[in-house]
Parts: structure tokens; C-alpha cells; sequence
């Protein structure tokens, strides 16, 4: 890590200020709240009225459960929307691979450690503003791993440890979410709520079966490969949907760019829908591609990381970028592990 960047870190705690400005406030002022306590009554009126106003669990939470579905539901029966909300999350699955594996390090921050807490957060109060916590959390918890004299060598994560995240994400992640893209149901939505859970479940069932006790060795091959996997599926969606649009900039801006302004309140939901997502991924990739320049161990590994998240950004999106970061950073710290004299936070 390079000192002076420590002059940015502020920034990870004005940006969660920032997205909640410009999601919630924007999103009063559209109206949107308006619409989604329309389709939400305190108690269900009709089912041909109130579609998602079902008894999701029994409790209190159905209401709450209710506004995230109509978010969600709305975006799926909008073309637009979906194709912005699949471009959202197959983007976003190197972040969410990056936090599991993050939590696997030795002698890790407790919060760090605990991936699930900031998912279950972000699924609550949206990831734009958990995600520059993560990063101001996870930049101070690096920060302390070199303070304690935990080097890289020692920051390995085991074969069993690789294998469990791939499980995990794999049933956790990617499965809930195709089904959740394929069935478009009001019930599958509001199971995959809580997909957090359903990873740290199948994480904690494979590591039962095989523990990292029997199975200490590097897991660098596995996770190399798990991130290349996450590469792949953010690159390909980023060229199935954004390059098509090269001579369509009226498509992309209204696909992808959200407005600074408040949307006039005779926008109908699926347009303010996909208005509170756009904030919603610009504020959570934003602190990735600045921590990511945590990594830089040199001024010329910083120059190199700034120039490829610049030119690889448009080409390959925003996923895939860090995808790629990432992967760099393991073979970094697998050097290291075999007896390197590279150095790294």
C-alpha cells in the first residue's frame, strides 16, 4: 500500500451519504415511495390489485418484503429494467466473491470476516451505501494486518477454504439468481432475498465435510479459477448488452445513466425503478475501483492499476475490471506464499 492514499479514505465515508441522497431523496421526489405504498397496503386488499402483497412469512416483515418485490418485479417485467438489473448483478458477483474469500484470510477484522452481515445490509438499504463501508472497513483492516506483522506469505486461503466458496457461490449465488431472473415470481424474489444466507449455509456445509484441518494446503488454483469464472460471466454480459449499444447512445443512457434531477412524478414505476438501481450500481462499483488501487505496492503498479480501470472499464465493464484486479492480487499474494520476495498488503 501506497501511504498517501490515505488521503482518500474520507472518501468511503462521504460516498454511502452521497448514494443515500441521491437514491432516497430522489426517489421521494419522483414519487416512487408514493407508488410502492400503492401497491403495499397496510393489509392486502385483492390479489388482481395488490399482486405483491402476499403472505411472504406471517410476520410484520411482509410489508417491508412487499416494497423490495415490487422493486424487484417491476424491473423484471420491464425490458429495459431487466436487461440493467442482469447487467447489475452478473457485475456485481466479483464483489461478492472477493468479500467471501476476504473473510477466509487469517486473523482477518471480525466484520470483514462476517461477508454476510454487509449482504444482508445491502439487500436491506441497497449495496451503494454498504459498499463503501465494506472498503473503508476492509482498507483499515489491511492497514492492521501489516501493523501485526501478517504478511502476505501468511495470508493464504486453504484448498478446503477454495473449495467451499465455490460451492457456496455456486448454490448460493448463482442459482438463486437465475432462478430468480428465469421464474420471475413474487415468491422466488422474496426468497432470494435472502441469498446471503443461502451461501454462508452451503459455505458452512462443505467446510463440515472437508475441513481445512485435513486440507490445509493453498487453495490459490481454486480461487484463481473461481474468479476467472466471475470474469467470464461480467465480460460476457458486459459485450451481450453494452456493445450492441455503441451506435445506440439514446438506448444506453436510458438503460444505463441515471438522471442527477429528480424524475417527473408522471414517470411510470418501471422508469423510477431502474432510476433507484442505476444509483444503486454506480455508487457500489465507485469504492471498488478506488480500493482497488490499494493493491499498488509501487507508484508503478498504481499507474498500471489506474490505466486498466480506465481503457478496461468501456471494453470489458466494470466487474470484469475488477475480476481482473483481483486475480492479479491473488497470484501476488500465492507468490509470497511460495517463498516470494514481492511484498503486499
Amino acid at each position: 500500500m501506497l501511504p498517501f492514499l490515505n488521503i482518500l479514505r474520507p472518501v468511503f465515508l462521504v460516498l454511502p451519504l452521497l448514494a443515500a441522497y441521491m437514491m432516497y431523496s430522489n426517489a421521494t421526489k419522483s414519487g416512487l415511495d408514493t407508488m410502492i405504498t400503492q401497491h403495499c397496503p397496510p393489509t392486502l386488499v385483492s390479489q388482481e390489485e395488490t399482486p405483491f402483497r402476499l403472505p411472504y412469512t406471517g410476520l410484520f416483515l411482509d410489508g417491508t418484503l412487499c416494497g423490495i418485490v415490487t422493486v424487484f418485479q417491476t424491473g423484471l417485467n420491464s425490458d429495459i429494467t431487466l436487461k440493467f438489473l442482469s447487467y447489475f448483478l452478473a457485475s456485481g458477483l466479483p464483489l461478492l466473491v472477493f468479500q467471501v474469500v476476504e473473510a477466509d484470510r487469517p486473523r482477518q477484522n471480525a466484520l470483514i470476516a462476517s461477508p454476510m452481515i454487509f449482504a444482508l445490509a445491502g439487500q436491506c438499504v441497497t449495496f451503494a451505501v454498504v459498499q463503501p463501508l465494506y472498503w473503508f472497513l476492509f482498507l483499515h483492516s489491511s492497514s492492521s494486518l501489516r501493523a501485526t506483522g501478517l504478511h502476505p506469505a501468511n495470508m493464504h486461503v486453504t484448498q478446503a477454504q477454495a473449495e467451499a466458496i465455490l460451492f457456496a457461490i455456486s448454490i448460493g449465488a448463482i442459482v438463486p439468481t437465475v432462478c430468480l431472473i428465469l421464474m420471475n415470481d413474487p415468491q422466488v424474489t422474496a426468497i432470494w432475498q435472502i441469498f446471503p444466507v443461502f451461501i454462508s449455509l452451503s459455505y458452512s456445509l462443505h467446510h463440515y465435510f472437508r475441513p481445512s484441518t485435513l486440507h490445509p494446503q493453498s487453495g490459490y488454483k481454486t480461487i484463481q479459477a473461481v474468479y476467472i469464472i466471475s470474469f467470464i460471466l461480467a465480460s460476457s454480459t458486459h459485450i451481450a448488452i453494452i456493445w450492441p449499444m455503441i451506435n445506440d447512445i439514446q438506448s444506453f443512457v436510458l438503460t444505463f445513466v441515471p438522471s442527477v434531477n429528480p424524475l417527473p412524478k408522471s414517470m411510470p414505476l418501471d422508469s423510477l425503478v431502474r432510476q433507484l438501481l442505476q444509483w444503486d450500481f454506480v455508487f457500489t462499483f465507485i469504492p471498488a475501483h478506488i480500493g482497488s488501487l490499494w493493491f499498488a505496492a509501487t507508484y508503478w503498479e498504481l499507474l498500471l492499476l489506474v490505466t486498466w480501470n480506465i481503457l478496461a472499464l468501456p471494453i470489458i465493464g466494470p466487474g470484469a475490471t475488477i475480476s481482473a484486479i483481483l486475480l492479479w492480487r491473488e497470484s501476488q499474494i500465492q507468490q509470497h506464499y511460495d517463498g516470494g520476495k514481492i511484498h503486499r498488503d
